[in-house]
Formats: C-alpha cells, structure tokens, sequence
C-alpha cells in the first residue's frame, strides 16, 4: 500500500503521523516473531498510562530464539515498540518483520519503507478479543507523537508525505 498526505492548507502547518494495526491469524505461544537484522532495536520505554518517555534502551529479543508468547502455561504479553538504532543504512531502505507460525510453517512477511520507522507488536487479542492473533504496526512516527515529537512530520502548505508498506507470505 502506498500513501500520500498533502497539506492543502497553504496558512497553516500540519502535524502528521501514521500507523496500520495488522493482526496476523496465529498462536502467540506457537509464533515467532524476528525484527528486520538490518539494525539492531531499541524497545521504547512506556509510563504507567502507556504513554512513551523518550527512553529506549537496547533490545536482543524479537529474534527468532523463542515464541513471542512464552508457553501455553506461562504467557508473555507484548505491546511494546521497536526503534531502529540505525534505520538511515542503506540495509534499512525497507524494514522486514516476519511471523512465522509453528502449526502452519507459513512465515508472514510486514515490509515497511523508510517513511515508516517504527514497529508496534500487540499480544493481547485473545484476552482482549479471544482471538489467536498477533498485531505488528508499522509506524511513522512514535506513539502519541503529537505530544513526544519523535518523528512526528510537520507538513507545510503545499507539502507531501508520502510512504509504503505491505504484506506478503513467504
């Protein structure tokens, strides 16, 4: 999917950020999920409201060594993001963050451009929604951007943001 946002308003600035929240059919505890390898990550520190602090710190997880879930008896829930330490490399230009479901040994494949930066993963939905799912977002910018700034666009009049991601199965 490719996307397009121009400011039309000529006066007036506009802040601009954007995510999609794709849910992956599959068992948390029987998937696993592995950021791109292209960078190492940074996992964004959130408060007690969920808001992000503008601390990250270095992550090693999300690599393909174990279930995004834990086990069936001993659960992990995930709703994090994930932030490139290094996302301008010319490996980066497309960031790759594949599932691969056990029961199926089908492997989804998110691909994002470099307008899109972060990675958000979600674990509840069979809590939430009793659904076996998995949610991996693309994002633009940092949750509640508006507010943190990170990598929040500022769109003057007449100006264009443009950005793609997809999905395919491997």
């Amino acid at each position: 999917m490719h996307f397009t946002v121009t400011n039309r308003m000529e006066s007036f600035p506009m802040p601009f950020y954007m995510g999609w929240h794709p849910y992956f059919v599959c068992t948390a505890y029987k998937t696993y999920v592995v950021l791109d390898k292209c960078t190492t990550w940074n996992h964004v520190e959130l408060n007690t409201n969920m808001d992000p602090t503008g601390i990250t710190k270095l992550y090693h997880g999300l690599n393909g060594s174990q279930p995004i879930g834990g086990t069936e008896t001993n659960p992990t829930f995930f709703d994090d993001e994930f932030k490139p330490v290094s996302p301008d490399s010319p490996e980066c230009n497309v960031i790759q963050t594949r599932l691969y479901d056990v029961d199926t040994s089908q492997t989804a494949v998110l691909w994002q451009d470099s307008s899109f930066r972060l990675v958000h993963v979600f674990t509840g939905s069979e809590s939430l929604f009793h659904e076996d799912a998995i949610a991996v977002e693309p994002m633009s910018g940092m949750a509640d951007a508006y507010n943190n700034h990170d990598h929040l666009s500022v769109l003057s009049g007449g100006e264009t943001w443009s950005g793609s991601f997809g999905v395919y199965v491997e």
